[in-house]
């Protein structure tokens, strides 16, 4: 079995959507030819943790290594911020704005740069006893990239990096003056024209990495697993439950949402009764409880918290409808990872986004309805479509290019083409 070096700093038994993919591709390149060695860093501070994940981990070489960088020398200083982390909040306060403000003034592109020095030694050291036919890293942080260039140049191994997020210029990269971006654009230039292919999980970031130069560039999008599914315990009340399943951040603000409940419950009261909106994440704004009191809307929203991934699914198929919000500015691209999860459901899901990448994949599928991200009138009026039956249609189209094994079959393949040039 041919062997590949898969480089991820997001693992777990860190949670959220950013460590699914990695682990994914890890559990089922076997069945593909490719035996993957992972490199990662050892427990850092992290707001979400899913020991659950490593289930599926079973006969996978996961090397963890030292690192230099915060969330690591927290970690080590603090363990109770690794053990309590599904408990804790990172908004606000002077560890937020050290992360906010002070890193991106001396740390690019971003913090976990100070991964380097250890992860090469690492990789050194594994490369004195062993093999690989290809590396394979992932980002954000997009450093990981920065980090398998100096492992390409040192090995002249072929090289497959993959670009989960957008780099330059995106909304979740703090680059603080102009020379930052401009700093940050030349990286990411070097990444691309130094990898002998590359990966983007939208096609806007794929058609960003192709105007870079990039040699060869394919989408393979984040997807969902059928066997993770679990099945619905099944619900005896008359309550119809809007499920919002993933982290409440700036780009996924539910307050237009609440919004809209106060004005279904001042105009159709009798219809609004029913309507529960359940919470399953964390809310990293810190502000969700205050735009719940507001709008008047306690006695319909319930908060879960973060959940292990197999719980946050058994939220998601005991619901009765699914909620996806996505904002951000015009030139973002990105689909939020839930929502192929949300497509495997067959649930209904209502769809609040200004993000072209997200509203074009789910355009053509009829259980999706759309409504105005902005404006609270039209999301009132979709809520009372929803609870009135409409668009309860199950997906007729074939969703096998966002499964998983399918997915990693998809980069088996990339990986046969330089193992067999080779």
């Amino acid at each position: 079995m041919k062997k590949v070096l898969m480089l991820c700093y997001y693992f777990p038994p860190l949670g959220l959507a950013g460590t699914q993919r990695a682990v994914k591709f890890a559990r089922y390149l076997p069945e593909f030819g490719w035996q993957p060695t992972v490199v990662t860093v050892k427990p850092v501070a992290y707001w979400a943790q899913d020991v659950s994940l490593l289930d599926e981990l079973i006969g996978i070489d996961i090397l963890r290594t030292e690192s230099w960088d915060p969330q690591r020398l927290l970690a080590r200083m603090r363990p109770d911020f690794v053990s309590a982390a599904n408990g804790r909040s990172f908004a606000g306060g002077v560890l937020s704005w050290i992360h906010e403000r002070v890193e991106p003034l001396f740390l690019l592109p971003d913090s976990k740069i100070l991964w380097k020095f250890p992860a090469l030694q690492a990789v050194r050291r594994l490369m004195q006893a062993d093999s690989f036919d290809v590396l394979f890293s992932t980002s954000p942080p997009h450093s990981a990239q920065l980090i398998a260039a100096q492992i390409k140049k040192r090995s002249g191994m072929p090289w497959v990096a993959d670009f989960r997020d957008s780099w330059t210029g995106s909304a979740v990269v703090r680059e603080a003056t102009g020379w930052h971006r401009r700093r940050n654009e030349r990286l990411q230039q070097r990444v691309v024209q130094q990898a002998d292919a590359l990966i983007a999980a939208t096609p806007a970031i794929r058609q960003q990495l192709k105007a870079m130069g990039a040699k060869q560039c394919e989408w393979i999008p984040n997807g969902f697993d059928p066997v993770d599914y679990p099945k619905p315990t099944g619900r005896s009340d008359n309550r119809f439950v809007l499920c919002h399943c993933g982290t409440v951040t700036q780009f996924s603000r539910p307050d237009v949402v609440l919004q809209a409940m106060r004005l279904l419950k001042e105009h159709q009261p009798g219809i609004a009764a029913r309507l529960v909106l359940r919470f399953v994440g964390h809310d990293l704004t810190g502000k969700l409880d205050d735009w719940i009191a507001v709008n008047g809307v306690g006695d319909q929203v319930e908060q879960c918290g973060y959940l292990a991934h197999h719980q946050a699914l058994q939220e998601l198929v005991d619901a009765d409808a699914l909620l996806l919000v996505a904002h951000a500015q015009a030139d973002s691209a990105f689909i939020p990872g839930k929502t192929f999860e949300y497509l495997g459901s067959k649930k209904p899901i209502l769809l609040l986004s200004d993000v072209l990448d997200t509203v074009s994949l789910l355009a053509d599928f009829p259980q999706v309805l759309a409504a105005s991200p902005n404006d609270p009138q039209s999301i009132a009026g979709a809520l009372a479509d929803l609870l009135g039956g409409k668009h309860r249609n199950e997906i007729i189209s074939d969703l096998t290019r966002f499964e998983r094994k399918f997915q990693a079959s998809q980069l088996g393949a990339l990986f046969d083409r330089f193992a067999d040039h080779g």
